[in-house]
């Protein structure tokens, strides 16, 4: 149900009464059955607003617990980093271009593979001198 429609299925339509001798065409009867129907379904519409309301509140705390898992995970893998680069004795601050993490580790893949090669054709070498 749409929150602003104020129309609700469960309320049957019922015709407007025709006139009468004095001219008043609703009775008070009429009158107390339609103020309820439409305060029925205001209810009706108040209440699918709360539920979308709880939806997004469970939503909220869900995605306020991944924001903070995140956080301490970068706030962990950047101590590990600046860690590493003191070790190494690398600024972190450093001006200037810094080639992407993915070029770096496909060159640090290739030097390794290389020197994998090279592990290989001296052992071949020495097996053959053997």
């Amino acid at each position: 149900m749409d929150p602003g429609d104020l129309n609700s299925d469960a309320l049957s339509a019922s015709p407007l009464p025709p006139m009468n001798d004095t001219g008043t065409r609703l009775s008070r009867a009429h009158r107390a059955k339609v103020c309820k129907g439409l305060l029925m379904s205001r209810l009706k519409a108040i209440e699918a607003m709360e539920g979308r309301l709880d939806n997004i509140s469970k939503y909220s705390f869900k995605l306020l617990n991944e924001r903070d898992d995140l956080a301490t995970m970068l706030a962990n893998e950047k101590e590990e980093a600046v860690r590493l680069a003191t070790v190494l004795g690398v600024s972190v601050h450093e001006p200037g271009y810094v080639v992407s993490y993915g070029v770096m580790l496909e060159q640090c893949f290739e030097a390794h593979l290389e020197q994998d090669e090279t592990n290989t054709s001296r052992a071949s070498r020495t097996r053959r001198k053997q």
